[in-house]
């Protein structure tokens, strides 16, 4: 894969921080470690200038060689699946059939995951105390039981 100059660095890195914001949920097109990639590479999430843009942008090349050339990888395959899904909705769209009931036997659900660059503090401490009130109530249902 091509290098890509520093402008298309910023470009790419504007555009997934857009698409983070706004909907999150194109990244669960990817999968968790091609999310992972593009969260360390480009930063989306991180209010920088685009001077310590470029300093990350140095500063992680040189430390992790193969990133820039993974991250540039995952990008061109997250865009070419929103463009496939944006295609894909138009046609349906347009041609609007009819829908048949499907039996709940055929039916596919799929799940995928949605990567956040750092963990969220409050919600791992809201699941821990939930946890711990879960184990005390089951203490004292044990104990009350004996």
């Amino acid at each position: 894969m091509p290098r890509i100059t520093t402008q298309q660095y910023l470009a790419r890195r504007v555009f997934l921080k857009r698409a983070w914001n706004e909907f999150p949920a194109i990244f669960v097109l990817l999968r968790p470690n091609q999310q992972r990639a593009l969260h360390a590479y480009f930063r989306p999430t991180e209010d920088w200038t685009d001077e310590q843009a470029r300093a990350h942008r140095l500063d992680i090349s040189k430390a992790q060689p193969s990133l820039p050339a993974r991250a540039g990888k995952y990008f061109t395959e997250l865009i070419d699946f929103a463009e496939a899904a944006a295609k894909r909705a138009k046609q349906t769209a347009a041609e609007d059939p009819p829908r048949a009931r499907v039996p709940a036997s055929q039916r596919k659900l799929r799940v995928r995951a949605l990567m956040r660059p750092e963990p969220d503090a409050k919600k791992l401490a809201y699941a821990l105390i939930q946890h711990v009130r879960k184990q005390q109530e089951d203490e004292r249902e044990v104990g009350k039981a004996a």
